[in-house]
């Protein structure tokens, strides 16, 4: 699997900050519908960084400007959940399986979310060791314990987030690999919000290291010009390749 082009969204800015700290500073920054985006080369792949924004909209926004601008082969993206299930027995997971928890039919039998993405784990390129998960996602920050176990119930989800349900709508029409990794953040119930701040509060950016790992497995495209200095300075309009010196004539 090659990639030269490779999409990295992010909910907190803290792990935009380490990911410029791990990779060194972007190549091009520029913005796409109002929010700013970092260009970075990592590993001989062309990254973009964006922050998704809090919420099903602003993701959903952000992430469809990006990826029907440039080319993008694929796609990783890093944020918080909070945390439906007791059974929960690692801080960071790897997301199979994608449930929309305020969208779908009632029924006799009761709810039945539509519609519901699973990510083909043998699709993603290099695996890295965290815990499947899945999870039910929507546009509303839950912090109550009555609504964490309706949302459990009924989606059969481990966790709840605000931002991959915008990144699934947007790739509806996108054949774009994709790997999405979370953090538990808080327990979903009435003390989420302080949970929530607190973790905010002490993160440093882990999930960047994790996005970049896998980044840096990707095998390098080396057809792509972005992977060779002088060819990039023409791309970029900077400078022209040091021309060859001219050849004396022989005497």
């Amino acid at each position: 699997m090659t990639a030269s082009s490779v999409a990295f969204f992010y909910a907190l800015e803290a792990d935009g900050a380490r990911f410029e700290k791990e990779n060194g500073p972007a190549i091009r920054s520029f913005e796409l519908s109002g929010t700013p985006v970092q260009e970075y080369l990592v590993s001989g792949h062309k990254v973009y960084a964006m922050l998704m924004g809090s919420g099903t909209t602003s993701t959903t926004k952000n992430v469809t400007a990006l990826v029907t601008k440039y080319p993008i082969d694929h796609l990783v993206s890093i944020g918080p959940v909070g945390a439906i299930s007791e059974a929960l027995t690692s801080d960071w997971f790897r997301v199979e399986k994608v449930v929309p928890w305020q969208s779908g039919t009632w029924t006799e039998a009761g709810f039945k979310p539509r519609p519901t993405w699973k990510i083909q784990l043998e699709e993603l390129g290099p695996p890295l060791d965290h815990p499947p998960i899945s999870v039910a996602s929507g546009d509303a920050f839950i912090a109550s314990a009555t609504k964490r176990e309706e949302i459990a119930k009924i989606t059969g989800s481990q966790v709840v987030d605000m931002n991959l349900i915008g990144i699934m709508t947007s790739l509806t029409s996108q054949p774009i690999n994709q790997v999405h990794f979370r953090i538990i953040s808080d327990n979903a119930d009435e003390n989420a919000s302080q949970e929530f701040n607190a973790f905010r509060k002490n993160y440093k950016g882990e999930g960047a290291i994790i996005a970049k790992a896998w980044i840096d497995q990707l095998p390098e495209d080396r057809t792509s010009p972005e992977n060779y200095k002088n060819l990039r300075k023409i791309l970029r309009g900077t400078s022209a390749p040091t021309p060859p010196t001219p050849l004396k004539s022989a005497k």
